[in-house]
């Protein structure tokens, strides 16, 4: 375990240098003012995860290495937490083997070098299953209580743990016998510790959020118009295929290599396991007196099955991404593997052992292949790429100062908030836009500083423009931080058709799409359609 605690930490010299997400910079906004209702963090608030980016603030007061350090923290724990739960599960082999696959993945690589949730994800999914775990097999008033308070943490870490992981909890705690007084007596002193451990962050977060209904009404507007917007059972086969099609890209590298790497870990995990003997790997696909196969299935697919379903069915994010959703599901699915096809290979190994070499080769090799070839495959992993487009948009106060330029943005609004405070900026965008979807309204939102209006999600509830929009005192120019404005890289023209869109160059010879004022045109309407057409 020192090891992988050692090959995690040496990654932070190979971390991003910028925020890389848009919820990273939401979460990047919350450190100086938590507001859900402001957008910062997005709803439903992740108040735990956001206290623990404000604590590593003060060791790295950088708001991206402070949540990178998290990324890599959370990555290091759930390495140690899938080592020792694939001991209780199986055996040291395989705990080796499952270890030694979530090292070589090429989504957690890239994860725990960025700002970003998803290791989050990972680690209290994998602590929380372990908990779960635990307690079916030693049902006490103890275990029962462990288990409800890191269920509670981990809901204040990450929210959308709640529905990924409420089955596995249930079959951990709930135990025979199945009388109301011996349950009430084992789980209701579990029950009143997780509510207290889950007010004591939920209360907070309300409260800095404008009140309950404040916060009520931001959180069902997310849930609305971004998790339940287009689900497979509204929209049909479409979504599904895309949704499904999106996890398969997702795990494309991770799964697609599991059984060569699987050799090559087997082979790693018996030499470095000398009192675990290879022959022990068959037994644990068939039966072992402790726990039987069935016990670890019910246990796998109750962890598995619900994140899978709802990625699937429900919602698997925008485009090409976030990939990081696959981390809460990615434990399960590759110690399910090693438990499916490691006895195969130990088999295999053991009547060649002169082979021995050359299938643990196969252990650096999987990792190098996969690394070098994720950015071509899925978009939201080409983190230095992006670090360059931050390095050369930091530029444009040279060419277009603050003091006689603003900002229109789309999508990147949220970076624009973070990166640029000292303009006046405006997030222009339809509202609620999904694939195939034309918009009912039109959302413009006018920011200065890290923040908009602390009433963000108060704006989206009342489906309309909020205008006129006098352009800020000064302003010559309106920066397009999103060329998708000007009808390039495939969006469509939200600049009228009679205002010219000019190019520019900055001092980092990165291009730049600006629209001009002219006094008879005092107000940002007069320079973009108010139609909202997608």
């Amino acid at each position: 375990m020192v090891l992988a605690v050692l090959l995690v930490a040496v990654r932070w010299g190979d971390r991003a240098r910028s925020l890389f997400t848009w919820d990273a910079h939401t979460f990047a906004i919350a450190l100086e003012d938590y507001n859900v209702r402001g957008l910062h963090p997005h709803a439903p608030g992740y108040p735990l995860y956001v206290a623990l980016g404000k604590l590593a603030t003060f060791v790295w007061p950088d708001a991206n290495d402070a949540y990178v350090a998290l990324s890599l923290a959370f990555t290091a724990a759930a390495c140690a937490m899938l080592y020792g739960l694939s001991r209780a599960v199986a055996n040291r082999a395989v705990a080796l083997a499952s270890l030694s696959l979530l090292l070589a993945a090429p989504l957690v690589y890239v994860h725990s070098v960025t700002a970003t949730v998803y290791t989050a994800d990972m680690a209290c999914s994998l602590a929380v299953a372990w908990a779960a775990w635990a307690c079916h097999h030693d049902p006490t008033r103890r275990r029962a209580l462990a288990l409800a308070v890191l269920f509670a943490i981990a809901v204040g870490i990450r929210p959308s743990i709640i529905l990924f992981l409420l089955p596995v909890v249930a079959w951990g705690a709930l135990r025979p016998p199945w009388s109301l007084r011996e349950q009430s007596g084992r789980l209701l002193p579990a029950a009143v510790a997780g509510a207290a451990v889950a007010l004591a962050w939920f209360i907070p977060m309300t409260q800095a959020s404008g009140g309950l209904a404040g916060w009520r009404q931001a959180n069902s507007l997310q849930t609305d118009f971004v998790v339940f917007g287009h689900t497979a059972f509204s929209d049909g086969l479409p979504i599904l295929k895309d949704n499904v099609a999106r996890l398969v890209l997702f795990l494309r590298w991770e799964l697609l290599w599991v059984v060569p790497a699987l050799v090559g870990a087997v082979v790693f995990g018996w030499a470095f396991a000398r009192r675990t003997s290879l022959a022990a790997l068959p037994q644990t696909a068939a039966a072992q007196q402790k726990d039987p196969r069935r016990t670890r299935a019910a246990f796998l697919a109750l962890w598995a099955l619900p994140s899978l379903l709802f990625y699937a069915l429900i919602f698997d994010g925008w485009n090409d991404g976030p990939s990081g959703y696959a981390l809460v599901v990615l434990p399960v699915l590759l110690l399910a593997a090693v438990l499916a096809v490691g006895p195969t290979v130990a088999a295999v190994v053991r009547r060649a052992p002169s082979a021995a070499v050359v299938l643990a080769s196969l252990l650096v090799l999987v990792p190098a292949v996969g690394l070098a070839s994720h950015a071509h495959d899925i978009q939201d992993l080409d983190y230095k790429a992006h670090d360059a487009w931050v390095e050369a948009w930091s530029h444009l106060p040279e060419a277009f100062p603050p003091t006689n330029s603003s900002i229109v943005a789309w999508w990147q609004f949220a970076h624009v908030w973070y990166a640029f405070p000292a303009y006046t900026s405006y997030d222009y965008r339809p509202a609620a836009q999904g694939p195939g979807e034309t918009p009912d309204f039109l959302l413009i939102q006018e920011a200065k500083g890290r923040k908009a209006s602390p009433d963000w999600y108060d704006e989206i509830a009342a489906h309309k423009t909020a205008g006129p929009h006098p352009l800020a005192n000064g302003t010559k120019h309106l920066v397009l931080f999103d060329f998708q404005l000007a009808g390039e890289n495939g969006g469509p023209r939200q600049v009228r058709p009679e205002i010219p869109v000019r190019e520019a160059f900055l001092p980092s010879g990165w291009r730049v799409l600006v629209v001009d004022t002219t006094p008879d045109r005092p107000l940002l309407e007069d320079y973009f359609t108010m139609e909202g057409t997608a």
